[in-house]
């Protein structure tokens, strides 16, 4: 996910050469923008989100979150409650539009959105029908990004995009998947028969066993028996400060950890990191 995030922000980088910049005063949201969304303290809740065609955009731990419609301000208020609800305490959180596509291509009812940065369009260029692909089950990847060149465009809830053919440089980015670039005549594998052509994303791997220790920050020493929560599963530390979690599926949580005498420490752990954690508790 955090590679995933920052990997967009270059791509939107790369747009804002070529587009003028908006401001989060610039109006209603819509289909395509890109919202840039910061929640203090807490870097893995911060980063670039896509609000897909269903007006929604996917905000780790609350999940999908409506916001066609909205103004920055509403989103702020919204975001802010449901991390409240359960996960945090007091979250300053700040919306801005990063990316407003200047129009939609309604012609390509293969997808679910494409969009361009460039006015003027040829629709006499070839086409090609493109599926983005998870490479172990095959199943399509939707709502994910491909930049082309200039253009931006997003994948369907099968996967698919119709793209304009073309060998110009191409990043392609799909949440927790590792991002692709390079030519997109390259990158796309043939299409078998009646079949379209496809590109296979590879998953980022998941630590499902991570060991964990909890140290005191005065002393630098283990604080053992404090007492853990995770997603609703309870743990303690034992006699060296550790714990251990096991069988994880997840690609994020939400810890607290409390002991007499320490403040309440909350933190996002994104299992898609380091195997080993330490969690430093003040007093």
């Amino acid at each position: 996910m955090k590679k995933f995030k920052w990997l967009l922000f270059l791509c939107v980088a790369y747009l804002f050469s070529k587009s003028p910049v908006y401001s989060a005063s610039n109006g209603i949201l819509k289909t395509g923008d890109v919202l840039t969304i910061t929640v203090k303290g807490e870097p893995e809740l911060t980063g670039d989100r896509l609000i897909t065609s269903d007006g929604s955009i996917n905000f780790p731990l609350i999940g999908s979150v409506g916001v066609s419609g909205m103004k920055t301000t509403d989103v702020e208020k919204v975001i802010k409650q449901q991390l409240e609800d359960g996960f945090l305490q007091n979250p300053v959180v700040t919306v801005s539009i990063s990316y407003k596509p200047y129009k939609s291509s309604s012609s390509q009812s293969i997808t679910d959105s494409t969009y361009n940065d460039d006015i003027s369009s040829d629709e006499s260029d070839e086409q090609i029908l493109i599926e983005l692909r998870d490479k172990s089950s095959e199943i399509g990847i939707g709502n994910s990004v491909i930049s082309v060149g200039n253009k931006v465009y997003q994948t369907n809830r099968l996967g698919q995009v119709l793209v304009k053919k073309s060998n110009a440089k191409s990043v392609i980015i799909a949440d927790g998947y590792k991002t692709l670039s390079g030519s997109l005549n390259n990158i796309v594998q043939k299409r078998k028969t009646n079949g379209p052509s496809y590109i296979l994303m590879e998953k980022l791997p998941i630590n499902e066993n991570v060991l964990c220790t909890v140290i005191d920050e005065s002393t630098n020493k283990p604080v053992k028996h404090a007492e853990i929560n995770l997603d609703g599963r309870s743990f303690v530390s034992n006699n060296q400060g550790e714990f251990r979690i096991k069988y994880n599926k997840r690609e994020f949580s939400e810890l607290t950890i409390k002991k007499r005498g320490f403040k309440e420490f909350r933190k996002i752990i994104d299992y898609k990191g380091p195997s080993t954690l330490t969690f430093v508790l003040s007093k």
